[in-house]
């Protein structure tokens, strides 16, 4: 990429992979299983903050995709997308977990 690169975008994004990471291990895995109570607890900040996150790196692959190389660009492309349909699987699957619990009234 040319000049103008913007290390806080770079940090959310690898701030999303690494959450995603978490959050889908302790879904199967007994050992995080306080992580994942923690985020059950805290769901709708938590579901608040990523999508924020995840759309100000949209927001900025859009208006920066001409500014970037080709494999950059395949790359962004490529963990832009994986975070959008993870967040609509978690966004579902949280929704179907409120319901269940008995949250929605």
């Amino acid at each position: 990429m040319k000049k103008n690169n913007s290390h806080l975008i770079t940090a959310t994004i690898a701030v999303l992979v690494i959450y995603n990471i978490l959050y889908w291990a302790s879904k199967s895995s007994t050992f995080m299983q306080g992580f994942h109570k923690e985020v059950i607890g805290h769901w709708k900040l938590i579901t608040f903050l990523e999508f924020l996150a995840l759309a100000s790196i949209l927001v900025d692959m859009i208006v920066r995709w001409d500014a970037f190389a080709h494999t950059e660009k395949r790359v962004r492309f490529i963990i832009t997308a994986s975070l959008c349909i993870l967040f609509m699987l978690k966004l579902v699957m949280g929704i179907i977990e409120l319901y269940m619990r008995g949250g929605v009234s």
